[in-house]
């Protein structure tokens, strides 16, 4: 197999479902930037995956990056933004005899503020 091959073949193993980080716009337009959106995304993917009775899961820094691509600095920034906005809330549990922040979206306030920026479009839209 050639360059031209190899290369080709490589772009290809990168583009599928694997490969994606994907976002709804309106969770863009609420957060107010694309990290806290992506995050935002993730948080409720993960949400209904959890063993916790509290609903609560855990994710290490080092894997929020190995997942969305965002650095410690960056997750951080973006969770303050969401517990700002009402969207997210966290707690320090222990995970694996560690404290560790645990992350639980806020459902009825992410309703709220969707319902809210839905409005404001409708009324724009009829001016």
């Amino acid at each position: 197999m050639g360059n031209i091959e190899n290369i080709n073949s490589i772009i290809c193993s990168l583009s599928g479902m694997n490969n994606f980080i994907t976002t709804p716009t309106i969770y863009v337009k609420i957060c107010g930037d694309l990290n806290s959106a992506i995050l935002l995304n993730q948080i409720i993917y993960w949400s209904d995956k959890t063993k916790r009775k509290d609903g609560f899961f855990y994710k290490t820094y080092k894997e929020w990056e190995d997942e969305i691509c965002l650095s410690q600095y960056q997750v951080k920034k973006s969770i303050d933004n969401l517990e700002s906005l009402g969207l997210v809330e966290t707690k320090l549990h222990k995970a694996n005899g560690s404290p560790t922040k645990h992350y639980k979206p806020n459902f009825e306030n992410l309703k709220e503020l969707m319902f809210s920026y839905h409005q404001k479009q409708s009324v724009y839209k009829e001016t």
